[in-house]
C-alpha cells in the first residue's frame, strides 16, 4: 500500500511541475497575453454594421457600414491620443485631471518597488463596472440595480443640482460608505490616496466616455462624413465641454435653508402632517411611483432610468415571444413596431438586458445617498439624475415647484415612515396578541 502511494506521488510530481511551469511561462512572457484595451461603445448599434472587410483606402464608393467602421477607426485613434490605454493612460492637459492618481489605479493589480499599492481599479472595482467603465463587468449582470456605466457622466447621487457632476467629495463618499440596499460596498478602510486615486479613475473613465459619445453623434450619426477639423478645434469642441462641469461641480452644490426646529413635539407632528399630505397631493406625484402607503409600488406601468430604458425594445420583443394568443402578440408587435420607429434602431445590441426600475420603498429607512436630512432634501429638490425621479423644487425654469418649507415637510414625513405602526413587522407578536387568556 505505502509503495503504491510513493508510486502514485512519484508520477505526480512531474505533472505537477509541468503544469506550474506552464503557468510560469504564461504569466512571464513566453505566451505573452494580449494587452488590456477599452471597449468602444457600440451599445445600440446594428453589430452588422461593424463586421466584414472594409472598402479600399483609395476607393470613393463606401457603405454606409464601411463609412461607420472607419468612423470607429478614427474615434479610436483621437481616444488613444487623448486619454491612452488601460495599462498606459494619458490625460490632456485641458482634462484637469491628475495624471499621477489615474497611473495609480490603472493597470494590473501589483505592487510597485516601493511596495506601494497599484492597479486599484481592477483590483476592487472592474470586477463591476469594467474595465471601459461601462458598467458590464463579469458580476455585472448577476446584481440588481446594475453597477454605474460611467460613460454618460450621469450619477444618481451626490450633491450638485439635477444636471452638474458630482464632486469630489460626492464621490468619496460613496467609496467610504457605499451604497445602501446595492451590491456597491464601503472601501472606508482604504488609505485615503488610494480613494483619491480610485475617483480620480472614476472621473478618467467618466470624461473618456462623454468625449467618445461625443465624437459618435459627430461621426457615425453623419454616415462618416463630419470634418473634424484641426486637432485643436477637437480639444475644444469634444473634451472642453465634457471637462468644464467636472472642473466646475464645486460652484454646484445645492445649498438649502437651515433645519427646522421645532418648540415641542406637538408642533413637529403638525409639521409631519402637513408632509403626509404634501405626499398624496396629485401635483407633487409622490404616491404615483412610491405608492400610497410608500411601499414602492405605485407606479402602473414599467419604469426605467436612462441606462435601461432604450432597452425596451427588448422587453417588448420577449413580450411577443411570450404572448398568449395570436391576437395578443399582433397587438404586442404593433407596440414594437412603434417603439422601433421612435428609438430608430434596428437590431440592437446591449452588453446587458433592460432591467426594471423599482421606486424605493420608504418604509424600510434604506436611503442610498445617505439618511441625513439634507441628503433628503437634495434628492425631493433635485430627484435622481437619469431617473423618473424628478425635479421637484422650484427653479427659475420652474418656480411653481416646492418651496424651501414645503420641502422640509416631506423629509420629516418620509424619514418618519420607517417608525409609523404600520411600518413595524407582524413576525413575534403572534395572531393571538392581545386576546386575554
Amino acid at each position: 500500500m505505502n509503495q503504491s502511494i510513493r508510486t502514485m506521488h512519484a508520477v505526480r510530481r512531474p505533472l505537477l511541475a509541468l503544469a506550474l511551469l506552464a503557468i510560469s511561462l504564461t504569466v512571464t512572457g513566453c505566451g505573452k497575453m494580449e494587452p488590456v484595451r477599452f471597449r468602444l461603445n457600440t451599445q445600440g448599434m446594428d453589430p452588422n454594421d461593424f463586421v466584414g472587410p472594409s472598402a479600399p483606402k483609395d476607393s470613393e464608393e463606401k457603405t454606409d457600414a464601411q463609412k461607420k467602421r472607419d468612423s470607429l477607426e478614427q474615434i479610436s485613434t483621437i481616444l488613444y491620443a487623448w486619454y491612452g490605454t488601460p495599462d498606459e493612460p494619458y490625460v490632456m492637459p485641458e482634462s484637469g485631471l491628475d495624471l499621477r492618481k489615474v497611473q495609480m489605479a490603472a493597470g494590473p493589480s501589483r505592487f510597485d518597488p516601493d511596495s506601494n499599492q497599484r492597479g486599484l481599479y481592477r483590483r476592487h472595482c472592474a470586477h463591476c463596472h469594467g474595465i471601459s467603465g461601462d458598467g458590464a463587468g463579469p458580476t455585472a449582470a448577476f446584481l440588481n440595480p446594475y453597477p454605474r456605466d460611467y460613460r454618460q457622466g450621469q450619477f444618481k447621487f451626490k450633491s450638485t443640482v439635477r444636471s452638474a457632476r458630482p464632486t469630489t467629495d460626492d464621490l468619496k463618499r460613496i467609496l467610504h460608505e457605499g451604497i445602501a440596499g446595492t451590491a456597491m460596498p464601503s472601501f472606508l478602510l482604504l488609505p485615503p490616496d488610494e480613494i483619491d486615486a480610485l475617483v480620480e479613475y472614476v472621473k478618467y473613465l467618466a470624461m473618456r466616455g462623454q468625449s467618445e459619445l461625443l465624437l459618435d453623434e459627430e461621426l457615425l450619426k453623419n454616415d462618416g462624413t463630419a470634418d473634424l477639423a484641426a486637432p485643436a478645434d477637437l480639444v475644444s469642441n469634444y473634451m472642453t465641454p465634457v471637462a468644464e462641469p467636472w472642473q466646475n461641480a464645486e460652484s454646484e452644490i445645492l445649498e438649502a435653508e437651515a433645519v427646522p426646529e421645532f418648540k415641542d413635539e406637538a408642533e413637529k407632528t403638525a409639521f409631519i402632517a402637513k408632509g403626509a399630505v404634501l405626499f398624496q397631493n396629485e401635483k407633487v406625484q409622490c404616491a404615483k411611483c412610491h405608492g400610497p402607503t410608500a411601499l414602492g409600488d405605485g407606479s402602473e406601468e414599467a419604469l426605467y432610468d436612462d441606462w435601461n430604458k432604450v432597452k425596451q425594445f427588448d422587453a417588448i420583443a420577449k413580450n411577443i415571444a411570450q404572448a398568449e394568443s395570436i391576437e395578443d402578440a399582433t397587438e404586442r408587435k404593433e407596440q414594437l413596431k412603434t417603439l422601433y420607429n421612435q428609438l430608430e434602431i434596428e437590431n440592437q445590441s446591449w452588453l446587458l438586458p433592460a432591467q426594471q426600475l423599482q421606486p424605493r420603498n420608504l418604509r424600510l429607512g434604506i436611503y442610498r445617498f445617505g439618511r441625513r436630512p439634507i441628503d433628503v432634501y437634495r434628492r425631493i429638490s433635485q430627484g435622481i439624475n437619469g431617473t423618473p425621479m424628478g425635479t421637484m423644487g422650484a427653479t427659475p425654469d420652474s418656480p411653481s415647484g416646492l418651496k424651501p418649507e414645503e420641502i422640509w415637510q416631506l423629509v420629516y414625513y418620509v424619514r418618519s415612515l420607517p417608525y409609523e405602526a404600520v411600518s413595524e413587522p407582524s413576525v413575534g407578536r403572534g395572531h393571538m396578541a392581545g386576546v386575554q387568556p
